[in-house]
């Protein structure tokens, strides 16, 4: 996973913070189960199972960390491994009658602070009021307008969520380990670089001083 460094800032601990915040607020809905991580993902009611069981219970069934949640699906029903493990029984007796799998749909994922379930910055800022009063707040009262400052708020969120996903796909996927400062730094030099592309945005001193940070 991610690592991060001892001295890293006070902006890439709280992006830190907030993945471990904001992981359980993304909810897979399983359908065929092909397009969903059985042990990283969140779609049961005690996932991600990894997080809660760590590697031995992937290693204990022979499973791989990468495997789709289809790998325990057959002919539209679940089908656990045989293993006599605790932790098994302790998932197969903890997953509800209603959940089940539907090899007719693809799987879909729910944002939960919405109603409707898609994403949307005002929903998010709405969840994480208490954690993040001040910067919140700020926000909401400051920000209401297209112009530059907003739209610069906007963008570095846009930017964070995208590397930082990103990052864990390379960990995931690639078997790299990036440092926090390098996540941070593909955040500013992305936002700088979409700055420079504005035609519309005036070109002021403070944002020539941001574009040269």
């Amino acid at each position: 996973m991610m690592q991060l460094l001892q001295n890293s800032s006070w902006t890439i601990r709280k992006l830190f913070k907030l993945r471990d915040e904001v992981q359980p607020l993304i909810k897979h809905v399983i359908g065929d189960g092909d397009s969903t991580f059985l042990w990283l993902d969140h779609w049961h009611n005690v996932s991600p199972l990894y997080n809660v069981f760590g590697y031995n219970i992937v290693r204990n069934v022979g499973s791989s960390l990468l495997a789709k949640v289809s790998s325990i699906i057959h002919e539209g029903e679940w089908q656990w491994p045989r293993q006599r493990n605790r932790a098994i029984m302790q998932i197969m007796g903890s997953t509800p009658l209603t959940l089940k799998p539907n090899p007719l749909v693809a799987d879909s994922v729910i944002w939960i602070p919405a109603r409707h379930g898609m994403f949307s910055v005002i929903s998010a800022l709405q969840d994480f009021r208490t954690p993040l009063p001040k910067e919140i707040d700020w926000a909401i009262h400051h920000l209401k307008n297209s112009g530059f400052l907003s739209s610069l708020y906007k963008l570095a969120m846009a930017g964070s969520v995208y590397h930082i996903w990103r990052a864990r796909n390379e960990c995931i996927f690639c078997n790299k380990q990036p440092f926090s400062e390098a996540v941070f730094d593909r955040i500013i030099n992305d936002v700088r670089d979409k700055v420079y592309s504005w035609k519309k945005v005036g070109v002021s001193h403070g944002i020539k001083v941001f574009c040269k940070a």
